[in-house]
C-alpha cells in the first residue's frame, strides 16, 4: 500500500530551491560589488582628508611666523603619511592682492590609484594684530 503525501507534509521543490539560491547568489554578487566601491571612496577621501590636514598644519604654522619674516617660498617638503608620500610646498606673495597684504599658498601634491592629485589652501594676510 503506498502512503500519501498530504498537503502539509509537502516542501519544496528542488527546482524551487536552485532558483532561490540563484537570486540570494546575484543578491550577494551586487552586495560585494558594493563594498569594494566603497573601500575605494574611503582610500580616496582618507588622501585627501590628510591633505588637507597637512596644508591646514603648514598654513597656521606660517601664519604664526610675525608678518615681517613671512617671506619667499619653499618645497616641496615631503611628508610621509600613513604609508603615502606627500609633497608640501607654499609661496608668500608680498603685496598681493593690494599693497601692505601677503598671500600664503600651500600646496600638497600626492599619487592616488595612478594619478597625481592636488590640493591647495590659501590665505590673505594683513599686518594687524587685530585680525
Amino acid at each position: 500500500m503506498r502512503k500519501q503525501i498530504t498537503s502539509s507534509q509537502a516542501g519544496f521543490t528542488l527546482v524551487e530551491i536552485l532558483i532561490a539560491m540563484t537570486i540570494f547568489a546575484f543578491g550577494m554578487l551586487a552586495v560585494a560589488t558594493l563594498q569594494i566601491t566603497a573601500l575605494t571612496g574611503n582610500s580616496a577621501a582618507r588622501g585627501v582628508t590628510e591633505a588637507n590636514a597637512l596644508a591646514q598644519n603648514k598654513l597656521e604654522e606660517l601664519q604664526s611666523i610675525p608678518f615681517d619674516d613671512v617671506n619667499g617660498s619653499a618645497g616641496p617638503e615631503t611628508i610621509s603619511h600613513y604609508g603615502k608620500a606627500y609633497a608640501l610646498s607654499w609661496t608668500v606673495d608680498d603685496d598681493l592682492p593690494v599693497a601692505g597684504l601677503k598671500t600664503i599658498a600651500v600646496t600638497v601634491q600626492w599619487q592616488e590609484k595612478g594619478g597625481a592629485k592636488t590640493t591647495s589652501l590659501r590665505y590673505i594676510r594683513a599686518d594687524n594684530p587685530l585680525l
